[in-house]
């Protein structure tokens, strides 16, 4: 797993509220994906404020909120939809593996089409 596990339910719940469990399942599902491994702190930062909004969703019935959480999820390139708008290619949990071993440090895997690429890297290849 990347990226910080879920904070404590006391430090950013009201008093005695725990963290539904679709919110937590839902966090650990970002810190498994493909995109943790080029994520910034940003992103987790936006992620988790997208994380309390979830929180409300399903332990409050917030449905109202469903439709901010989609957009902020598809920031991040949620569904395969989002990576193609985002451009971003992305391995199996198998493959990733794989590709993990064969990382030179330039944000992208030697492991060729399908990996994550790192847009600093990406942006600096594009601009050199």
């Amino acid at each position: 797993m990347r990226g910080p596990a879920l904070p404590s339910a006391a430090e950013m719940l009201r008093p005695g509220e725990v963290w539904h469990p679709m919110t937590q399942r839902w966090w650990t599902a970002w810190r498994r994906s493909a995109q943790a491994r080029v994520m910034s702190p940003t992103a987790w930062e936006s992620l988790l404020s997208t994380a309390l909004l979830h929180h409300q969703l399903w332990a409050h019935g917030r449905t109202e909120l469903a439709g901010e959480i989609r957009l902020r999820e598809a920031k991040h390139g949620a569904t395969l939809e989002d990576q193609q708008r985002l451009r971003m290619q992305v391995l199996p949990a198998s493959a990733r593996e794989q590709a993990a071993g064969d990382d030179d440090g330039s944000g992208e895997s030697a492991a060729g089409p399908g990996t994550v690429t790192a847009l600093d890297a990406r942006r600096a290849r594009l601009t050199s």
